[in-house]
């Protein structure tokens, strides 16, 4: 039995690290949620959805955002502290949605 490109699921993991002597924000997108990120932190992107995309990241002065991608959702640790969401996790990004490029975002976060 072939399973269909749109029903195979991919894990991606990200270890993205504050390699500033200061802290910084970390935003993860589309869920409009903000984390301070301290000097020298590891934040682990786990994110999960439909096969053929990839989270988005940008390193912008004082950030780093991670874009989830259509249908996926992500969860977020430092160590074992996982950040946000609910008990059943967050709500899977849109497959429908229109995805903003990342350069854009910063420009939304400094307004």
């Amino acid at each position: 039995m072939t399973v269909p490109s749109s029903d195979l699921k991919i894990v991606s993991r990200l270890n993205l690290v504050n390699p500033s002597d200061s802290e910084i924000t970390f935003v993860l997108e589309p869920w409009g949620e903000s984390y301070s990120m301290p000097a020298g932190a590891v934040f682990r992107v786990v994110a999960e959805g439909p096969d053929g995309e990839d989270p988005e990241v940008a390193f912008q002065d004082g950030s780093i955002v991670v874009w989830a991608w259509p249908g996926s959702t992500v969860r977020l640790f430092q160590g074992d502290f996982e950040f946000g969401g609910t008990p059943r996790g967050r709500r899977p990004m849109p497959l429908t949605a229109a995805t903003a490029p990342v350069r854009d975002v910063h420009q939304v976060i400094q307004a």
